[in-house]
């Protein structure tokens, strides 16, 4: 009933409306539920701000690890474009150590932690690794301002105390650690889910729609029995952006 100008589309409202209450932002009356003032507070979108909230609460939080992510999903694409095939060999073995197996997402968590503990020259460490400098500062205001803003929240133990490289060293991504951390991912982008099919494609679990993994991703050309992605593309075909492996029971523990 607010009166806009120039009002959206009815079906977009009845979307958005859908996507709140899937995050429980609203409860079944529509009104705002707890968990949608938590997010509202947050200088991000519903989806990454359910991320955020999901990561404070696992067991054993893992909040630091995905405050790194949501912010470089916050800012232009930290990796450089590699348009020939020398340079996408040259990125390969540039990146090769930042690269994880589970996906694009602890793949950025590995890239932020490790600029993070650059404590010589950043600058060049980005040229080295074909990253971009620019969208790397931008991460880390990011990172500061979510991280302060946890602490205000109450979502960080009280007392945490970090400076822009504070990490105590760059953890090893372990299976657990990338287990809570695509869990927390699961929260927000529940939508954003595709299973592998026999034929070898993937398909969306809303909206049955086949999907291709995006050349840009760290899992192209690979095959994984689940995932999740950030965004959808569609150029000359339909991509997933954003990628990372998940397992199928994972989806049982969040949504039964």
């Amino acid at each position: 009933s607010f009166p806009f100008l120039t009002p959206p589309p009815r079906d977009a409202m009845e979307k958005a409306l859908l996507q709140l209450l899937q995050l429980s932002a609203l409860d079944e009356n529509g009104s705002i539920s707890t968990t949608g003032k938590s997010i509202a507070r947050l200088p991000l979108t519903p989806t990454l701000g359910r991320v955020v909230l999901a990561s404070a609460t696992s067991d054993p939080p893992c909040l630091r690890e995905t405050i790194d992510i949501v912010a470089c999903l916050s800012v232009e694409n930290i990796f450089l474009n590699v348009e020939t095939e020398e340079t996408r060999e040259q990125a390969a073995e540039a990146r090769g150590q930042l690269y994880r197996r589970s996906g694009d997402h602890m793949t950025l968590l590995a890239a932020v932690q490790a600029y993070a503990a650059e404590n010589s020259d950043r600058k060049a460490w980005a040229e080295r690794h074909l990253i971009s400098h620019r969208a790397m500062q931008s991460v880390m205001d990011v990172r500061k301002q979510l991280r302060a803003q946890c602490l205000q929240a109450k979502l960080l133990p009280k007392g945490s105390s970090f400076s822009d490289g504070d990490d105590e060293g760059v953890r090893a991504a372990d299976e657990e650690l990338t287990e809570r951390v695509l869990k927390a991912f699961l929260s927000g982008f529940a939508n954003n889910i595709a299973r592998l099919c026999p034929d070898g494609s993937y398909k969306t679990f809303v909206g049955n729609q086949t999907v291709a993994i995006h050349p840009s991703s760290v899992l192209f050309g690979r095959k994984v029995e689940a995932l999740v992605y950030n965004e959808f593309v569609f150029t000359n075909k339909a991509y997933a952006r954003g990628v990372s492996a998940i397992q199928l029971k994972w989806l049982e523990d969040l949504f039964t």
